[in-house]
């Protein structure tokens, strides 16, 4: 495709694939020609050497290569991720040196499952001690706290002012969430500085995790119903269908292996990425014939995710791959050229930079060093280091667990005590405590919320470097508009947040589920987020065990990715992979190539990744053309690098759309890395692979908006684009850790978390959040200032929640603000408020929003009393969704009567059904269970006929004595003769 030869269209659709994905609606990105800047090439017009140096030294590598010696604590400090996923390799968190903070927010988390109010309490008060002292993470905890409301009466302004107090202080939830006010408020200038921050330090995760982020976003409903389905493909090797496609890959099944490979490799489906399980069913499924693993084994080599990295072997299974037509793989083989890795020497100078675009990391940063405070110890303990409890971080992990503990008991004892520990550390300075105390205090969950204090522990203890307080912070800035310091959060957090992807050795996987549909559980969705548990899961895996190569490809890219509810797996993923390529399946060589280019589950073997992916790329796969590339362009698993090579591998992968490809050769553009640097061309590379769905090319983008580069500066779109980006970063987890507690039927620590979530900007968090509370009231285990939440505590609190979310774009979220203000639900009854909410829902063609505008249009609640607006909005219903028939007829009815008996018996019948249907309903929804509506619509229908005969009835006996009349004097009603 040559771009320099046509005219550019810049009105792009900019989306994600769903597992990348966290926003309600796609998100668009339209930008005009004058957008874009002139931006002046190489003043040198001929072309550079194919081994020529970049033209400048960038703050990052766009490549994707991190030798940055931040740890995942450093970029997300204050991080939760030790008291859920403990390393067993460190210390108990309880013990971390951060002065209680961990072993706190564990108390107070452990009191929100358990209910324990008493922990709970003791776990804010803690939390409160701690930020007095100032410690950073427990003030965006209690930042979080007043913010929600949750255990603190809710108090935005203390929310705010501790989040911001957080953030100052390093931590980088409150960053988020002050970015997200910002970004609400439309103070674009201060949350694209935040989000700027925090996107730059999700890049940086990328890199330093050797992973690319996977972020499975799991909506536990659908509309107002749980959503089964997606939270069903969330429980990992629980799942159904990852069970029989993990069967199908024992039997031999290469494809099934190959998916599993997947799966693990990526942590996709509920599934923990598992480096060397991803390896294990690659190189089965290659075994197997399943060519698509070669591309993946590639990139395991190349970024060491589970082995020892070898970029010799990681450019061999690149290349296998590419000859089997796997085009990304010729941007791996590009980007082991453009580095020189696999090949000979670099011929220029070293550009110093804090990570590298092309997506490869030898970063000595960990993941705690980039998401430092994380509750992952306490979800995800690592077997290889020590229980968290025992972290030297004074007692942090170990306060948190306890915090977690009771939510999930109803223990308010130790909700209490967990809650004074935290408070207890961050007063002592703790950063990560006065995180949680952030959250405590901006939630309103177990202490009283104030958003002021809310915001000053998440600003200090973003301050001290907590990564979910600088999301907080920057996501509190990005609501009210202050874009200013919402980018300079966010670009940290998206840098931080790439760096992951690149450390972890996998790319970002985010399933987003949504819990319910509409009013309903989204069973569908909750299903197939199970893992192993799902049905479909057990089915594929029986199909790879009795042989079935597809099956097999298929759980090793289900474990490779960790998809539908499955942790990541590298070793399975490997395993069916070569499984897969046994029985003959081709994709499994692509993915191969990319587990030995990264280094995932195996060491890395550059030179078995370029052999694999140039046998994918001969079987067409594209995308290990690109992997081929990368390893040229970084000179992995080849003789030396040869940009001109790459950037051809490049080509060839982005011309048959691969968003590897595209990205890679904006880099090589945006750098003129042996080409001549054209920005212009660069930013419709980076275009193309953002439509195509890749993190990196967002944060490119966004850093474009931000800075002036290529495009013209725009602090609110710069912002937007961060955010994107920085919610995949490690932080991330918390929404994998809620629907496993929600399907393990944990409802009040599914809650806190999502809550925790929502503090950060989750769109997809807030309104699960919001749904379990009008879901499951006293279980949903919100705690207020002095116990459990009244009904008036938790509809506010939903309401608070949903409006977040529509203001994200979820048109289901906007329809029950509506609803709340119209029945006055956790906020006083105001129809134009319910009419303006409706408009918005209607502006993303919901049906439902229009019949309720009809419906507000033919009684004047709202807006004015017009029949023939009502029934437009009706029809228009209609015309959106084929199911409101029913009601639709009902309503037109409805209105034939209101238009031919205007004062009528009927007209005052139908007017006093609105009022009376609550109770009906909760009525039938108890005795007649799922047949409720139809019952209800079925005596609705029957009511009104009744009424039309009685009133019929009643005019025919008014009438009667007039005839009676007419027959005794039948000349009066005779006309005269002519």
């Amino acid at each position: 495709m040559n771009f320099a030869a046509r005219k550019l269209l810049f009105s792009l659709l900019i989306f994600s694939l769903f597992p990348l994905s966290l926003c309600a609606r796609p998100f668009i990105l339209v930008l005009s020609q004058d957008d874009l800047l002139n931006t002046p090439t190489s003043p040198d017009d001929s072309p550079p050497a194919a081994d020529s140096a970049p033209n400048e030294s960038p703050d990052w590598d766009e490549f994707g290569d991190s030798d940055a010696a931040q740890s995942e604590e450093e970029l997300d400090p204050g991080s939760w991720r030790p008291i859920f996923e403990p390393d067993p390799f460190k210390a108990d968190p309880a013990t971390h040196p951060d002065d209680g903070y961990y072993s706190t927010v564990s108390k107070l988390i452990k009191s929100v499952s358990s209910g324990d109010t008493a922990l709970m309490d003791a776990a804010v008060s803690e939390i409160e001690d701690s930020a007095s002292r100032g410690l950073p993470h427990a003030r965006s905890v209690l930042g979080f706290l007043y913010g929600t409301g949750q255990m603190r009466k809710q108090n935005k302004a203390k929310a705010f002012a501790y989040h911001y107090f957080a953030a100052e202080g390093g931590n980088m939830q409150s960053k988020m969430a002050l970015a997200y006010t910002y970004f609400r408020q439309d103070m674009f200038d201060k949350a694209v500085k935040l989000y700027s921050e925090l996107a730059e330090a999700a890049v940086n995760s990328f890199l330093i995790s050797r992973d690319s982020p996977v972020i499975e976003a799991v909506r536990i409903h659908s509309g107002a119903e749980e959503n089964k389905e997606a939270l069903r493909k969330s429980r990992g090797e629980e799942d159904e269908d990852f069970q029989i496609l993990e069967y199908q890959a024992q039997k031999g099944n290469s494809a099934a292996m190959y998916k599993l490979g997947l799966f693990y490799y990526f942590g996709l489906r509920g599934l923990r990425r598992d480096h060397a399980k991803a390896l294990s069913w690659f190189l089965k499924a290659l075994e197997k014939g399943e060519p698509r693993a070669m591309e993946l084994l590639g990139e395991i080599y190349a970024r060491g995710a589970g082995v020892e990295r070898n970029y010799t072997k990681a450019l061999e299974w690149l290349t296998l791959a590419a000859k089997q037509d796997h085009y990304s793989a010729y941007n791996g083989i590009g980007y082991l050229y453009v580095k020189g890795y696999g090949v000979e020497k670099k011929n220029y100078t070293k550009v110093r930079m804090h990570w590298d675009e092309f997506g490869d990391s030898d970063a000595a940063q960990s993941e705690e060093e980039l998401d430092p405070g994380s509750w992952r110890p306490i979800f995800e303990p690592d077997p290889f280091k020590a229980d968290p409890a025992t972290h030297p971080d004074d007692g942090y992990y170990s306060t948190v667990s306890k915090l977690i503990k009771s939510v999930s008991s109803g223990d308010t004892a130790l909700m209490d005590a967990a809650v004074s520990e935290i408070e207890d550390s961050a007063s002592r300075g703790l950063p990560h405590a006065r995180s949680v105390l952030g959250f405590l205090y901006g939630t309103g969950q177990m202490r009283k919320q104030n958003k002021a204090k809310a915001f000053a522990y998440h600003y200090f203890a973003a301050e001290g470097g907590n990564m979910q307080s600088k999301m907080a912070l920057a996501y509190t800035y990005f609501r009210q508009d202050m874009f200013d310091k919402a980018v300079k959060l966010y670009s940290e957090l998206a840098e931080a947040a790439v760096n992951s992807f690149l450390i972890s050795r996998d790319s970002p996987v985010i399933e987003a589920v949504r819990i319910h549909s509409g009013a309903e559980e989204n069973k569908e969705a909750l299903r197939k987020s199970r893992g192993e548990e799902d049905e479909d899961f057990q089915i594929l895996e029986y199909q790879a065990q009795k042989g079935n190569s597809a099956a097999m490809y298929k759980l090793g890219l289900f474990y490779y990715f960790g998809l539908r509810g499955l942790r990541r797996d590298h070793a399975k993923a490997l395993s069916w992979f070569l499984k897969a390529l046994e029985k003959g399946e081709p994709r499994a060589m692509e993915l191969l190539g990319e587990i030995y280019a990264r280094g995932a589950g195996v060491e890395r073997n550059y030179t078995k990744a370029l052999e694999w992916l140039t046998l994918a790329a001969k079987q067409d796969h594209y995308s290990a053309y690109n992997g081929i590339g990368y390893l040229y362009v970084k000179g992995y698993g080849v003789e030396k690098k040869n940009y001109t090579k790459a950037k051809e591998y490049f080509e060839k992968a982005a011309d048959n759309q691969d968003g590897g490809g595209h990205y890679n050769l904006g880099v090589m553009y945006l750098k003129g890395i042996g080409v001549k640097r054209d920005v212009k061309l660069a930013c419709q590379y980076f275009i193309f692979a953002a439509n195509a769905g890749q993190p990196k090319a967002f944060y490119q983008l966004g850093k474009m908006f931000h800075t002036g580069v290529g495009l013209k500066k725009n602090l609110p779109r710069a912002t937007a684009l961060y955010k994107l980006v920085a919610e995949r970063g490690p932080w991330s987890s918390l929404s994998r850790w809620a629907l496993e507690s929600y399907l393990r039927g944990d409802v009040g620590k599914a809650f806190f978390l999502y809550s925790r979530m929502a503090e950060l900007g989750y769109e997809v968090a807030q309104s699960n959040a919001a749904w379990i509370l009008d879901k499951y009231g006293e279980r949903s285990m919100c705690m207020g200032e002095s116990g459990l939440c009244t009904n008036a505590e938790r509809h506010q609190r939903a309401h608070s929640l949903w409006w977040q979310a529509s203001e994200q774009g979820n048109e289901h979220a906007a329809l029950l603000i509506g609803d709340a203000y119209y029945y006055g639900q956790g906020t006083e009854r105001d129809y134009e408020r319910a009419a303006e909410a409706y408009k918005h829902a209607r502006s993303q063609s919901n049906a439902q929003a229009m019949f309720n505008l009809g419906y507000m249009h033919e009684h004047g609640h709202g807006l004015p009393l017009d029949l023939h607006l009502a029934k437009r909005y009706y029809d228009q219903a209609l015309e959106i969704d084929s199911a409101a028939k029913l009601p639709v007829t009902l309503a037109l009815t409805s209105l034939w009567i209101r238009k031919n008996y205007a004062d009528g018996f009927l007209v005052h019948i139908i007017d006093s059904l609105p009022e009376a249907y609550p109770k009906v309903e909760e009525w039938v929804d108890t005795v007649l269970l799922d047949e409720g509506n139809a019952t209800i619509l079925t005596l609705f229908v029957c009511l009104l006929t009744v009424l039309y005969l009685r009133e019929r009835q009643r005019r025919h006996a008014v009438a009667a004595p007039d005839a009676m009349a007419a027959l005794h004097h039948p000349n009066e009603h005779v006309a005269p003769p002519m």
